[in-house]
């Protein structure tokens, strides 16, 4: 089933084909600043909302309140519906360092919405973007999205979030069980490889996909 287009305007197809053309290549909803400089707005909030909720009163797109990067396309510009598989919505937690382990920041930023062809089963799935480039040779570079299943076990060669209880960090790395012990291994032979004691290292989920944000 076809939507009529023909009350849409210029700035709102072009929103609508940014949008579109962004979770088709990366999976990841854009943000209101994104879309409203892709389509050549300088001013922020207002207009950009003004964009998007024509949108959305004309069934273009669905929005949840109060929830960042919450955008789904219901239909694109030519009035046909918007297919990309299942999705779902996976919460963006905050950063982890690729490189030295810095602190994670507290509680829920965005929310993403990702394809089950992506995630696999989306139950406790949530997503870290990264900084650093300590895993640059596993092709995670500074400012991707890590996708993360909840779990405090993790085999060798798993790429992993870990917690080091010592030093109440967070650092992306690849496990390794060596006796009593853990190491955490980078891919960028610029850093060195973490080994600490079982007991200070608790795995706090495993990567099952990355995401690279397209400019």
């Amino acid at each position: 089933m076809k939507i009529l287009v023909e009350s849409m305007t210029d700035l709102e197809r072009q929103a609508l084909d940014f949008a579109t053309r962004r979770l088709r290549q990366s999976y990841v909803c854009p943000s209101n600043d994104e879309i409203s400089r892709a389509i050549g707005l300088t001013s922020k909030g207002c207009r950009i909302n003004g964009v998007l909720n024509s949108l959305e009163e004309k069934g273009f797109i669905k929005r949840e309140p109060g929830k960042a990067r919450s955008l789904q396309v219901m239909f694109t510009s030519d009035g046909w519906p918007f297919r990309l598989g299942q999705t779902v919505q996976v919460p963006l937690k905050g950063i982890i360092a690729a490189g030295y382990p810095i602190n994670p920041h507290d509680g829920l930023e965005d929310m993403l919405e990702l394809t089950t062809d992506l995630v696999g089963d989306p139950t406790n799935v949530f997503a870290l973007q990264v900084s650093g480039d300590s895993m640059i040779d596993d092709s995670v570079f500074d400012g991707d999205l890590v996708i993360l299943r909840h779990q405090n076990t993790a085999n060798n060669g798993d790429m992993v979030a870990a917690w080091l209880l010592e030093a109440g960090e967070t650092t992306l790395k690849r496990y390794y069980r060596e006796g009593r012990n853990i190491r955490l291994k980078a891919a960028n032979p610029r850093y060195p490889d973490r080994v600490e004691d079982e007991a200070r290292v608790m795995v706090q989920g495993k990567v099952v996909a990355i995401v690279r944000r397209l400019a």
